[in-house]
């Protein structure tokens, strides 16, 4: 499903690495936002994507990378209190991102096309379809490839998306 074995495709991702502190255990791939915490030195401490009970809503976006200093692969869960490698997307970056376990959904067995709008999950930061999302307030991720989610979005797929910026 994925392409290739990293977070961040795109090919000249330019400047937008951060390094911080993880809170809980997300895994490569999840939408992060900075969570309300005092810094630790000079890195802010991170969670899973929050925007105050809406998918979707008005938070900096940063994904979380692979620990490839360490050796680690992109299934990897990281530890909370660790070091964490996250990206800032800019509009037209591709990546690979997780999308949300959606078997078991009235739409489980839907078709999702290339194109389709993605939105983050509140509290998981992993994508949903825009259409399964509550109240989306925007669609900042597109797919670049197409599934039937009955077969292929289970838990912690990877899937390569398109930041939209919008």
């Amino acid at each position: 499903m994925a392409f290739g074995q990293s977070i961040v495709l795109s090919g000249d991702p330019g400047t937008r690495f951060e390094e911080g502190i993880i809170s809980g255990t997300p895994k490569p791939g999840t939408c992060m936002t900075i969570k309300n915490a005092a810094k630790v030195g000079t890195r802010y401490t991170w969670e899973a994507f929050n925007a105050g009970g809406r998918d979707g809503g008005f938070q900096i976006i940063a994904v979380l990378r692979e620990d490839d200093l360490s050796g680690v692969i992109n299934s990897t869960a990281y530890v909370s209190g660790t070091r964490g490698f996250l990206y800032i997307p800019r509009a037209g970056d591709k990546l690979n991102m997780l999308v949300a376990d959606l078997t078991g959904t009235a739409s489980a067995s839907e078709l999702y096309e290339i194109g389709e709008l993605f939105t983050p999950q509140d509290l998981t930061g992993k994508l949903l379809p825009s259409n399964l999302a509550t109240n989306p307030v925007r669609k900042p991720f597109a797919a670049l490839e197409a599934t039937v989610l009955s077969s292929a979005y289970t838990a912690d797929t990877l899937t390569a998306m398109m930041f939209t910026g919008f």
